[in-house]
């Protein structure tokens, strides 16, 4: 199957995904075992396919644009979904392992009620790995962190996501 015309590759995706806290675009690429010279044909490539910018090049450090702070959580979602293709496999044969994303936003659940509830999951799931996206700051967009915190338990049927809901108030 041929990749359409106009979509971002892989590639370009994941070197998306490493630009947020790098200190430079080629550090990202460098992160990600691409030179500079691919790290820059790939951003320009994704550029012209997308059709704006996605990087701020103008500001300081790496600055991501609105429109590249919008593909950064689709590009998250795909990788997610990658992850969960691979789940699905290794559950279809009998391999229970997975990924499970876990958002806190909190200092007191981050602290006192995670850590023992992790340590169980990871005694009962040890093929699963587990992962908390940090809270989002005053500067980041929520959208985004929202969408690195989903969970999605593929390889076990056993397991059951729930998103969490506030006591009704009177």
């Amino acid at each position: 199957m041929r990749a359409e015309a106009g979509l971002p590759t892989l590639r370009q995706l994941e070197l998306l995904t490493a630009l947020p806290g790098s200190s430079s675009i080629a550090a990202a690429g460098t992160r990600i075992g691409m030179s500079a010279s691919a790290t820059s044909h790939a951003l320009r490539a994704l550029e012209t396919g997308l059709g704006c910018e996605v990087v701020d090049r103008m500001a300081a450090g790496v600055v991501l644009t609105h429109a590249g702070e919008l593909a950064l959580a689709h590009a998250r979602e795909v990788f997610a979904s990658l992850q969960q293709v691979k789940s699905v496999a290794a559950a279809a044969s009998g391999v229970r392992t997975g990924l499970l994303r876990i958002g806190s936003i909190g200092p007191s659940t981050s602290l006192r009620l995670l850590p023992p509830l992790l340590e169980k999951f990871r005694r009962l799931y040890p093929g699963w790995k587990c992962t908390s996206p940090s809270a989002p700051t005053p500067t980041s967009n929520r959208t985004s962190w929202s969408a690195r915190s989903r969970s999605a338990p593929c390889g076990s049927p056993s397991l059951r996501s729930t998103p969490w809901r506030s006591p009704p108030t009177n």
